[in-house]
């Protein structure tokens, strides 16, 4: 049997159901960090505003990002993503417009005459760890 606190406890998951996001790479609003055993947890329809570290970014690519606590919790779901530069290539080129790549997203890479790919068909993902597999042109 579970036991509940009196009704003036400030726990319960009906009155205050986000409690204070721990976001990976990424930070909440100066204040709301600050002052977070006051601000959390927060009641449905409440807000926080995030933004992710340096090298990392939100999905919609926006520096803030506004949270709102809902049923299921924070929504949209607070995340920062890796970026990867798209930077000089040794012997060849990406084969993009696009200098920056969230993590998940791929790219192709061009080896210029007399080089290759060094792996298949010269596609790499932007992933946690940088472009995976790393761009290389190697010699025919």
């Amino acid at each position: 049997m579970k036991v509940y606190g009196p009704p003036e406890d400030q726990n319960t998951s009906q009155e205050k159901p986000c409690d204070y996001p721990a976001i990976e790479n990424g930070k909440l609003s100066n204040s709301l960090e600050y002052y977070k055993n006051y601000y959390f947890p927060m009641r449905f329809g409440q807000h926080a505003d995030y933004h992710c570290n340096t090298g990392y970014s939100t999905p919609s690519g926006r520096f803030w990002v506004r949270m709102v606590c809902s049923e299921r919790g924070w929504s949209p779901e607070p995340k920062c993503l890796k970026t990867c530069h798209v930077s000089h290539l040794e012997n060849g080129y990406f084969s993009s417009s696009q200098n920056i790549y969230k993590e998940g997203e791929r790219v192709t890479y061009i080896c210029n005459d007399d080089y290759q790919t060094e792996h298949g068909d010269g596609e790499v993902t932007c992933t946690k760890g940088d472009w995976s597999p790393r761009p290389r042109c190697i010699r025919k």
